[in-house]
């Protein structure tokens, strides 16, 4: 109880500056990683009264000092039992699953916060700019040099630019409560990528199934058992050992066996067999499912590398036409409104690359899920890519 009303206060105060930090916030502050852990611990205690149920009874009586304990040696009981371990395993691999999808999201929006901060300054370019040539335009209007077309123009820009701004910031406003509010932890500082060099992402060696495809596996291994077991219980009588002093005094013990037959679980086996061929289909199905994820997210990173070339070629030469035409303008050589494109050209091609480059390490991120491999090692080389803190407000 201590515990849970420590995360409740004390999550409100992180602050993640980076991914490592991120991952290190979730582990400690997340409720929903919390819950994933008390479902792990309750899964251990279901394995508990599986072993349980082969002790079939014990008692002590210390008034006659007797002691009677009775156990379940029947082969069906062996089987229940690897069944039950194979259920704790899938119970594990389905709680990794769940934890890895909780740091997977989380890194999703981190990069959307990432994404969106860097817009900004492109919105920002844009609204200076506009606020620039508004007042010229303001100033020279007043004096009958320009048009009241072209100082509408500037004012429909300006105005225009400045609402793109609000909107973002709002936008910046719900991705900060998405985390604060899933994941406890409360962003002002974040670190971005750079739009100059391309994202360098490492090569993942050590692959293997996600924790979904190794579950879907367990859950196949624990139906096969239990389908030997029900099997077993049918055409196998029940063997039970029991253990007791009560006739030969304290300290002695007379060893008794009894067997029971019932055929009333050959239809606990039918319908465990139809339990495995579920749980066979299941584990096809994820593993279909992972190895078209993993051709499908190979496929969009190779497109989002080619993305990042050329929205990093237009945005350079948006860049070079907005420096001419701001040239041209002075000396009156383009009107009004094609240098005002070329200002919307800068912000828009800009914002295209870094949408590109945020694209593309969500894909990474979800290629190192689809390997079962988002881990802390990983994060911190991709968190290597991250060089540059900016406030997010």
């Amino acid at each position: 109880m201590r515990n849970i009303l420590f995360l409740i206060f004390y999550t409100g105060y992180v602050m993640a500056t980076d991914l490592n930090n991120l991952w290190a916030s979730i582990e400690k502050n997340s409720l929903d990683y919390a819950s994933s852990n008390v479902d792990l611990e309750k899964g251990q205690i279901n394995n508990l009264k599986a072993y349980s149920a082969a002790l079939s009874g014990a008692s002590i009586s210390p008034s006659d000092d007797t002691v009677q304990i009775s156990l379940n040696f029947s082969p069906a009981t062996f089987f229940a039992l690897d069944a039950a371990n194979k259920t704790l395993q899938e119970s594990k691999h389905s709680i990794n699953h769940t934890q890895s999808l909780l740091m997977r999201n989380a890194i999703y929006d981190y990069l959307s916060i990432v994404s969106l901060v860097k817009q900004k300054k492109s919105l920002s370019f844009e609204l200076d700019n506009n606020k620039k040539y508004l007042e010229k335009a303001q100033a020279e209007h007043s004096e009958g040099l320009l048009s009241k077309a072209s100082l509408g123009l500037w004012n429909t820009r300006y105005n225009q630019s400045k609402i793109n701004l609000i909107n973002l910031e709002a936008k910046i406003a719900d991705a900060q409560n998405k985390l604060a509010t899933q994941m406890g932890v409360n962003i002002k500082t974040i670190s971005t990528f750079s739009n100059r060099n391309m994202p360098q992402v490492k090569s993942i060696f050590s692959v293997g199934p996600p924790h979904y495809v190794k579950a879907s596996k367990s859950k196949r291994q624990s139906a096969a058992a239990a389908e030997d077991a029900s099997y077993l219980n049918a055409i196998i009588p029940e063997l039970t050992l029991s253990l007791s002093n009560q006739n030969f005094g304290p300290n002695k013990v007379t060893p008794s066996f009894s067997f029971s037959i019932n055929l009333s679980p050959v239809f606990d086996g039918m319908t465990a067999s139809q339990d495995l061929r579920s749980a066979r289909l299941d584990m096809l199905k994820a593993q279909r499912e992972n190895n078209f994820n993993i051709q499908q997210i190979k496929q969009k990173i190779s497109l989002f590398n080619e993305k990042i070339k050329a929205a990093k070629s237009s945005y350079l030469s948006a860049i070079d036409r907005y420096k001419a035409n701001r040239a041209e303008l002075e000396l009156g050589k383009i009107t009004e409104t094609t240098f005002s494109n070329s200002i919307v050209d800068v912000s828009k091609q800009r914002k295209v690359l870094i949408e590109s480059k945020t694209d593309l390490l969500k894909n990474y991120v979800a290629l190192l899920h689809e390997y079962g491999q988002i881990n802390s090692t990983n994060i911190k080389e991709l968190n290597k890519l991250l060089v540059n803190i900016e406030a997010v407000t």
